[in-house]
């Protein structure tokens, strides 16, 4: 399959969207991954992920907020384990409830 400038793509094309295009988007990295995302969303183009590539994005989020805030210092990422509460408080959150448990649906 020949690579295609995200810009050149034709109306009504089905394009799987993979965990790069996601993270250069959010961190304002890149014009051109915000402006595909913005024809995902106005429907001119269908973009479809997975569960997987989502749990990338998400990770490689919390990496770069780490890094950011100073948790820890590039190549230190096993860190992150050691400081948990650390990070948790960074975020403003609290443990997650468990999405299977019944009172999450109750």
């Amino acid at each position: 399959m020949p690579v295609v400038p995200l810009d050149s793509l034709a109306s009504g094309t089905d394009v799987l969207v993979d965990a790069n295009i996601l993270i250069y988007a959010l961190l304002e990295s890149s014009a051109q991954c915000r402006r595909f995302l913005n024809r995902c969303s106005n429907e001119e183009l269908l973009g479809v992920t997975t569960v997987e590539i989502v749990n990338e994005v998400c990770h490689r989020l919390m990496l770069a907020e780490a890094l950011r805030t100073g948790l820890v210092s590039s190549g230190q990422a096993k860190l992150l384990r050691a400081k948990r509460a650390a990070y948790r408080r960074c975020l403003n959150t609290g443990p997650r409830p468990n999405a299977f448990s019944s009172s999450a649906f109750w």
